[in-house]
């Protein structure tokens, strides 16, 4: 099995990460050892942090984008959640700080005169959120939804980037230019790896089990890698799965954009000057440290007992075939 991979690209949010983390100095580790450099999409981390009880305050977020704003392809502007009005005082609000284009953002299920507003502002990409929260309405609808936006997008010559998209059906069947997604961190959070099939065209869900391992299917992918399905079944380690997600996440980006074919970038200066552009969608994927980053671009942790030693291995070593 021959597949090609997009570089390591990450979601990185200010509200995460923003206070704690030198982005010059993690994107020189990520490229040590040969590793290509990655590409960041930078968000506020609102969200997140209004769960928190922290609200996020424009002024600081503005002054992340500016220190760190090389290292970004485009930043997510700040919006507020299921309030149109808001949203969009909010999105004037944080470009006239910044001075500079930010993407916006606009919620499911809310009709395409929303989105039209920020057309007729100039912005020709925009994020799609509020995907991924059950309960409210089925995924047929929501499908149904995401068909008909698509449609008017392609009549008016916009691209959307999917907040929270990690399903490999959603990210395939619809002409995204960028997603985010969580997903791939299943592998160190609940154990379980989406490991991306190639010559099936599908991600495969990897449990730690030694049935599982040992499934037909599952263990040619596993050795298409050089990986020993006797790993996967005894020596599991959440570096180890999260190297094999993340490096699924990108095959699959590439997977998807040699089917896809060109989908050519937004007009409206959103993205940095000088960026080289792929000829289809991109994948990033959402990080909450700096081990994540290393994960993402193929790197695990080693240990030696009493933590005398602490280095990064590439993936062909930390996973040796038996």
């Amino acid at each position: 099995m021959s597949e090609d991979r997009g570089p390591p690209r990450m979601l990185m949010s200010y509200g995460v990460l923003g206070k704690s983390v030198d982005v010059t100095r993690a994107v020189e580790r990520m490229a040590e050892g040969g590793h290509p450099r990655p590409t960041i999409l930078a968000d506020s981390g609102a969200f997140t942090a209004n769960k928190l009880g922290t609200p996020m305050d424009p002024h600081d977020y503005a002054r992340w984008l500016d220190r760190w704003g090389e290292h970004f392809d485009y930043a997510i502007s700040l919006d507020v959640i299921h309030d149109v009005e808001a949203s969009w005082r909010s999105h004037q609000n944080i470009e006239q700080i910044t001075g500079r284009r930010l993407m916006p953002v606009v919620h499911y299920p809310e009709g395409v005169e929303v989105f039209d507003r920020y057309r007729e502002a100039g912005h020709r990409l925009i994020a799609v959120g509020g995907l991924g929260i059950r309960g409210r309405y089925s995924p047929g609808v929501r499908y149904r939804w995401l068909i008909n936006l698509f449609r008017w997008a392609e009549v008016n010559d916009v691209r959307f980037h999917g907040l929270g998209i990690g399903s490999f059906p959603v990210m395939y069947g619809l002409p995204w230019y960028s997603v985010d997604a969580s997903s791939w961190s299943a592998a160190y959070v609940y154990g379980m790896i989406w490991m991306f099939d190639g010559d099936q065209g599908e991600m495969r869900r990897l449990v730690r089990n030694r049935r599982n391992s040992y499934d037909d299917r599952n263990a040619r992918v596993l050795r298409s890698r050089g990986i020993d399905p006797a790993r996967a079944a005894d020596r599991f380690t959440r570096y180890w799965g999260g190297i094999i997600a993340a490096d699924s996440y990108r095959r699959a980006e590439a997977w998807i954009r040699t089917r896809r074919g060109i989908i050519a970038p937004p007009t409206d200066g959103t993205l940095r000057r000088g960026l080289p552009e792929p000829e289809g969608i991109r994948v990033y994927l959402a990080v909450i440290s700096e081990c994540d980053m290393l994960m993402i671009s193929g790197g695990t942790d080693s240990y030696r007992r009493g933590g005398i030693e602490r280095r990064w291995v590439p993936l062909d070593e930390a996973v040796p075939v038996a």
